[in-house]
C-alpha cells in the first residue's frame, strides 16, 4: 500500500510526543475514545451514529496512544461495510487514511478505490489543484487532502506542480493564506494547508516563510490558543493544532507563547477524558480529542528537544 511521507512524518512526530505524556494521560483519553466506539466498530460524533469521518479520528487516536492491534479490527469491520461512494474529498481522505493506519496494525480491508479515484477526479481542476464539491475555484484544504489521497493511492502527483501558482495566489496581505481566491483575511488552517501542499509538491520557493510564520504567531489569542482568523474572538483547538504543526515543522514554534498555549490546551481538556473545541464548548468529541492530544504531544516533544539541545556540550 502506498504511503504519504507527510502523514508518516506527522504520525511519528505526534507519537514521539505522546509517548512523553505519561500513562495517566494515555489511559484517560483512550477511555474516552473507546466510549465513542459503536457496536459495529465505527466511531461517531456528538450526535448520530458512526461515520467514516469520526472513525478516522478514532483510529488516529488509537494509533497515537498505542492501543493494542486487536482494537483496530472492529473499526476495519465497520469501514469494510460502508457500501456507498465517497461524498467528497474529505470522505475520500477519511477512508484512505483509516485503511492506511489499519494496515500498520495488521488489519487489511478492501475499499472501493475506483470510486474514490473518480470522486477525486471530479473535484480536480484543469489548472491544477482541487475545488470544493461543485466548485470551480481552487480550495487550499481540498488541494491538501487531494494531494494526500493521490499519494495514498500510489498515483503520480507531479502534475500538481502546476497548482503551485494558484496556491501561492491565495496569499493575503496579512501574510496568511485564504481557503479560496478572494479578499477575506488570512486563515490559520488554510495557511497550514498551503504551506504543507507547496512543500509536498516541491514548490517551497513559492512560500514566503517569514510572512507565514509571522501570521501564525499573530493568530495567538489572549487565551493562548490560535485563532482561525484575525476576527475570531478567541483560540480554537483545530487552529491551534494546525498552526502549531506548521510552526513546529518550520522550526518556529518558539515564536508563540508556549506556556500560554499549554494553559489553553489544559483549559479545553475534560477531566474524565477528551477535549473540547474551545473553552466555551460544552462537551468533548472525537475530532477535537485528536487535536488536543496532538497539540499536547507537540508541546511536550518541543520542550524535550529543546532541553536535549541545551544539554549537548
Amino acid at each position: 500500500m502506498a504511503q504519504s511521507a507527510y502523514l508518516k512524518s506527522l504520525d511519528a512526530r505526534l507519537a514521539a510526543g505522546a509517548a512523553l505524556l505519561g500513562r495517566e494521560f494515555r489511559d484517560r483519553h483512550l477511555s474516552h475514545v473507546r466510549s465513542r466506539q459503536s457496536l459495529d466498530g465505527g466511531f461517531g460524533g456528538r450526535r448520530g451514529g458512526p461515520d467514516p469521518y469520526y472513525t478516522d479520528f478514532g483510529v488516529r487516536i488509537l494509533d497515537l496512544l498505542g492501543a493494542e492491534d486487536a482494537e483496530f479490527a472492529a473499526a476495519g469491520s465497520y469501514l469494510q461495510n460502508v457500501h456507498r461512494p465517497p461524498c467528497d474529498i474529505v470522505d475520500c481522505f477519511n477512508m484512505l487514511n483509516v485503511r492506511r493506519i489499519l494496515a500498520q496494525h495488521r488489519v487489511e480491508i478492501q475499499i472501493d478505490t475506483a470510486a474514490i479515484a473518480s470522486a477525486l477526479e471530479s473535484a480536480r481542476l484543469s489548472a491544477g489543484g482541487f475545488a470544493r464539491k461543485g466548485g470551480t475555484q481552487i480550495s487550499a484544504y481540498n488541494t491538501f487532502l487531494g494531494l494526500l489521497c493521490l499519494r495514498m493511492l500510489g498515483r503520480d502527483t507531479s502534475s500538481l506542480t502546476q497548482a503551485a501558482g494558484a496556491l501561492a495566489g491565495l496569499r493575503r496581505a496579512d501574510g496568511g493564506y485564504g481557503e479560496r481566491p478572494g479578499r477575506s483575511p488570512g486563515q490559520t488552517n488554510a495557511t497550514a494547508a498551503v504551506v504543507a501542499s507547496l512543500t509536498m509538491i516541491g514548490a517551497q520557493d513559492e512560500i514566503d516563510n517569514d510572512a507565514a510564520i509571522r501570521f501564525l504567531c499573530d493568530m495567538q489569542a489572549t487565551d493562548g490558543g490560535l485563532r482561525a482568523h484575525k476576527n475570531a474572538p478567541g483560540g480554537d483547538l483545530l487552529s491551534t493544532f494546525t498552526g502549531m504543526v506548521t510552526l513546529f515543522s518550520t522550526g518556529a514554534l518558539n515564536g508563540i507563547d508556549l506556556p500560554s498555549a499549554a494553559r489553553f490546551v489544559k483549559a479545553v481538556a475534560v477531566p474524565e477524558g477528551g477535549f473540547r473545541a474551545c473553552p466555551g464548548d460544552p462537551e468533548a468529541d472525537i475530532e477535537y480529542t485528536y487535536y488536543g492530544i496532538g497539540t499536547a504531544a507537540l508541546l511536550r516533544l518541543h520542550v524535550s528537544e529543546q532541553r536535549n539541545a541545551e544539554e549537548i556540550p
